[in-house]
């Protein structure tokens, strides 16, 4: 899965009676959309991360941001660091770059992917439960099982003069094993 990436932002601030912080950003979606969004805030950062959300629709509570700085000299480069609580989750993110409104928002960024990749990992394993699920009742039915405890599977069968009975032994990830005995006539 693709992520959210950073294109542009803008962030204007200042103090005293009437004055806003605002913020703008441009990222560019996972599935290649481009989105805009603004929003104010209590000051930069905060704007900054309210349009963030309002851009990829993803919000969290955050638990800390904290700002430090990694090289020294005019070049210097920042690294912000941030912990949210997503779903219950806490996910950690960072960004670099000489400009610590820009490490502020790729690190909230990296949370918002980190998020997406996490949502999407637990869909997929909500997909192959369900299909280890049909997997399951396709076994049953084919072999004529009826289910005596939860996951175990009994049948008899008559093969071509020959008798065969036993049980099938379904894992929760859809794995089985057939224990299976042929007796004559």
């Amino acid at each position: 899965i693709g992520g959210w990436r950073l294109q542009r932002l803008q962030v204007g601030t200042g103090i005293g009676a009437g004055v806003l912080p605002t913020a703008s950003v441009e990222v560019l979606a996972p599935d290649g959309r481009c989105v805009t969004e603004a929003a104010t805030g209590d000051g930069p950062v905060h704007a900054l991360f309210a349009a963030l959300a309002r851009a990829t629709d993803i919000h969290f509570e955050l638990e800390s941001y904290h700002v430090s700085s990694v090289t020294t000299g005019e070049d210097a480069q920042g690294q912000a660091s941030l912990t949210a609580r997503i779903d219950g989750d806490e996910i950690t993110g960072s960004g670099t770059s000489t400009d610590i409104l820009e490490a502020s928002a790729l690190a909230w960024l990296d949370i918002a992917n980190r998020t997406v990749r996490h949502r999407a990992n637990a869909a997929s394993a909500v997909d192959a439960d369900a299909a280890a699920e049909k997997g399951a009742a396709r076994i049953a039915e084919a072999l004529g099982a009826v289910e005596i405890a939860p996951g175990v599977l009994c049948f008899e069968r008559r093969f071509v003069g020959h008798r065969r009975h036993g049980q099938v032994s379904i894992g929760s990830r859809g794995d089985f094993c057939i224990d299976a005995l042929i007796d004559g006539g």
